[in-house]
This record gives C-alpha cells, structure tokens and sequence, in this order.
C-alpha cells in the first residue's frame, strides 16, 4: 500500500491552514472594504510572506 510520509503531509496541511485564516480574514474584512477590493486588500500582500513561511517551517521542521 501506498503510503505518504509526514514530510509530505506538511506543506498541503499548512497551506490549507492558511486558506482558512485567509477565508476568515476575508470574511470579517467583507463588513469594511467593498467586495471588489477584497482580493487586493486582504490576500494579495499576504501571499508570498505565508507561501514563504511555510516552506521555511516546513524544511526546518523536518531537517532534525
């Protein structure tokens, strides 16, 4: 049987833990900002520094 090793589970689980604080970030920034600058405002800057994050703590965490 197939199996997938942590290291592998821990970049998808990461950024799906990020698609969900971004969803919520969205959400309550939705009462505030007009839905058109939604995407602009609240995830577009955001991006690369979590994209970042991730990989760095996903590498770190699996080097010991």
């Amino acid at each position: 049987m197939f199996q997938i090793s942590t290291k592998n589970k821990s970049v998808p689980t990461s950024l799906g833990g990020s698609l969900i604080i971004f969803t919520c970030g969205v959400v309550g920034l939705s009462f505030f900002v007009p839905s058109s600058d939604l995407l602009m405002a609240g995830v577009l800057p955001f991006l690369p520094g979590d994209l970042l994050k991730t990989l760095l703590a996903s590498s770190i965490a699996f080097q010991c």
